[in-house]
């Protein structure tokens, strides 16, 4: 039995209800209508199913979008009235070269992964990631340091090394609205995204590797070899979090 990775979130989106006055605010989107506990532990549940796959790259994700996904694929129909079905992304892990790579992995002592939301200061290490939560770019915690890096945040999450360590930021509604309202499999992800560039250190160049570490993060993205041959590579290394807002 090996480590388990530690994944910590803190949840600062600000609920938006909308204007009870308007009679259009049932209508409308507003963070109030996705963001809660339940939304908060399927985001977990989605980046530790990734870390886990990095922890054991023979493990297989479940091909299983969460409940309320409105970007489900359907198949092609033969017929018009033959009934949908769904149909996922091959998965990286169904590969042989993948399964069993040419080159052995790295080595981790890390087996699993488990995740934590609003952990205190004391329990986030280096060796472990941190994510916050926002609801828009526009509440950017690295942009509250400086900013002049406001016009370089991206458009779903950013992670940044200052000088109390490493930030890595996700805006909820911004990636929900730009993916389809409900896709948490497109929140999931971005968050797992900027843990690359966190646990990496690497900035746009982390892109060119495809899979996960993509410049646009799209609800079908999956772990490639390379994500996987770099991830394991980087578990142990020590990334000082920035705790400041916990």
């Amino acid at each position: 039995m090996g480590d388990i990775f530690r994944i910590y979130f803190k949840d600062l989106v600000r609920i938006d209800p909308g204007d009870p006055n308007d009679p259009l605010t049932a209508i409308t989107f507003n963070t109030s209508s996705f963001w809660g506990e339940g939304t908060a532990y399927i985001l977990g549940c989605g980046v530790k199913r990734w870390y886990d796959a990095i922890c054991d790259p023979e493990r297989e994700p479940e091909a299983v979008r969460p409940e309320g996904d409105s970007m489900k694929t359907l198949a092609p129909k033969a017929k018009k009235d033959d009934p949908d079905e769904l149909i996922y992304p091959p998965s990286a892990f169904s590969s042989t070269k993948i399964m069993k790579p040419k080159a052995p992995y790295p080595k981790t002592r890390y087996t699993s992964s488990d995740f934590w939301w609003n952990p205190d200061r004391s329990a986030v290490t280096g060796d472990s990631v941190l994510i916050y939560c926002l609801r828009l770019q526009s509440d950017s915690l690295i942009a509250k340091d400086d900013k002049s890096l406001r016009s370089k945040l991206g458009g779903g999450g950013t992670t940044h090394a200052g000088a109390n360590g490493t930030i890595s930021e996700i805006y909820v509604q911004d990636v929900l609205t730009s993916n389809g309202i409900g896709n948490m499999q497109a929140l999931i992800n971005v968050a797992f995204h900027e843990t690359m560039h966190n646990k990496l250190k690497i900035g746009q160049g982390l892109h060119a590797d495809k899979g996960l570490a993509a410049d646009r993060n799209m609800p079908d993205d999956t772990l490639n070899d390379t994500n996987i041959r770099k991830m394991r590579g980087a578990l142990e290394q020590m990334v000082v979090q920035d705790t400041r807002f916990l």
